[in-house]
């Protein structure tokens, strides 16, 4: 067997491998340019690390994140009770060691690791380094009256202002869910990060596999106000893409949307996260949600110097 169609018969067994790290997540937003490496021990997996490689300028290889695809990284089997700390950790770090001997030759690495593993220390000594990021998290969304008490209140004066006009409609077909988006993107002066083809693929999946839906607000004259698309696995539901028309900023579309995406997730699981921003808009308006802030570790590594000048560069042009 390859270590692909190990890996699928593993995901097959293990019930809490996050959905972007599941074979099927990953032939849709990255075919063919994915692999997997696999630790075993006495003939059984006890750890896997899924990653994407591509090229850059044709020239420098990158082992980084796929398109809308929010972590990566590490999924450990624990054998063992691991509250013991420090044995924990020592066996943590034998696995990050055996993954980091694994890793194809390349030029740079770059990885959001689930907010679930934080020791890094093996890359550390490695030669890798880590910037810490932050998503934010909703527990116990099932309790909804216990949830809403903790809007902030300007969530609570939207939602209610949106719910005497919009009404919450589902399934959005996927050419008009993409058409919209990158007009709106476009009218914001920005490109869209993915390709058609690849969000049709994800689309198609997530449909046939009932782990992801879209969802979006319209008002009386039909006009949308703003779009989501949500997918969940065991444990826990994630806003992929979300957009909201400039023209309709103040008619509280989003929050009513994510209320109603809320609701709506809360009968698979009992966690949404909202995804990991940096941006200083979007962090505000989760936390106004009752949000948890939880960190999460970018790691990286650049092999060559040219790559890592020229990366400089293009986060100074788009900074700036």
């Amino acid at each position: 067997m390859t270590n692909k169609e190990k890996y699928i018969q593993f995901c097959n067994e293990r019930f809490d491998i996050p959905i972007f790290s599941q074979p099927w997540w990953l032939d849709a937003v990255c075919p063919e340019s994915w692999d997997v490496i696999l630790i075993e021990r006495n003939g059984r997996i006890v750890a896997s690390f899924p990653y994407f490689k591509k090229k850059i300028l044709k020239v420098f290889t990158q082992i980084g994140m796929p398109k809308l695809t929010q972590k990566l990284g590490p999924y450990i089997v624990y054998d063992f009770d691991k509250y013991r700390e420090s044995k924990k950790i020592h066996y943590e770090n034998e696995i990050y060691d055996a993954i980091i001997d694994e890793l194809p030759k390349y030029d740079s690495f770059i990885m959001n690791f689930n907010w679930k593993y934080k020791n890094w220390l093996s890359f550390y000594w490695r030669g890798f380094k880590q910037t810490t990021k932050y998503t934010y998290i909703l527990e116990n969304i099932k309790d909804y009256d216990i949830l809403v008490n903790d809007y902030a209140r300007c969530k609570k004066r939207y939602i209610q202002k949106a719910k005497e006009k919009l009404t919450v409609k589902y399934d959005l077909a996927k050419e008009e869910f993409f058409s919209y988006f990158s007009n709106v993107i476009q009218e914001r002066k920005d490109y869209v990060h993915f390709s058609r083809p690849l969000f049709e693929r994800l689309y198609d999946t997530i449909y046939e596999l009932n782990v992801g839906r879209t969802l979006y607000c319209v008002d009386e004259e039909d006009n949308i106000h703003a779009i989501f698309m949500v997918v969940w696995d065991k444990e826990c539901a994630y806003f992929i893409v979300a957009m909201r028309d400039k023209k309709y900023n103040c008619s509280g579309g989003t929050e009513f949307l994510t209320d109603a995406t809320i609701q709506y997730v809360s009968q698979f699981v009992d966690r949404c996260d909202f995804g990991g921003s940096m941006v200083k808009s979007f962090e505000q308006s989760y936390r106004q949600f009752g949000t948890r802030q939880t960190e999460y570790y970018t790691i990286f590594k650049h092999n060559n110097p040219l790559l890592k000048i020229i990366r400089d560069i293009r986060d100074y042009a788009i900074r700036n």
